[in-house]
């Protein structure tokens, strides 16, 4: 039995469209090996890297015990929210989901 932690993404639509970005006023979170937004941004474009859901399959994708077969997740905000690293960029927030870390902390599927 396995599980694979995986980053979450909350970008701005233009994200997907190779939008610039600016995490380097992000918050220093020791222990969290966050992926680079820039290869999220290029693997975007590449055919079947990435699977579209709707929000409902999105949750009932993430939403189990332990996750053998999802990695990443990038969410897509129609809201023009403040991005929590500068206001010109189009990452808004990342998330590092560990399973390890979540049990310590009482478990929950898609914490986030």
């Amino acid at each position: 039995m396995s599980t694979h932690d995986y980053n979450v993404f909350v970008v701005e639509p233009a994200f997907l469209d190779g939008a610039s970005f600016n995490i380097t006023s992000s918050p220093t979170r020791i222990g969290y090996p966050y992926l680079d937004p820039a290869i999220i941004q290029a693997d975007i474009g590449i055919p079947g890297r990435y699977e579209r859901l709707n929000n409902s399959d999105c949750i009932n994708a993430y939403a189990v015990d332990l996750s053998s077969h999802r990695r990443n997740v990038v969410l897509v905000s129609s809201n023009s929210t403040q991005s929590e690293y500068s206001p010109n960029s189009s990452v808004l927030h990342i998330e590092y989901y560990s399973y390890k870390y979540s049990i310590a902390e009482s478990y929950q599927p898609y914490g986030w």
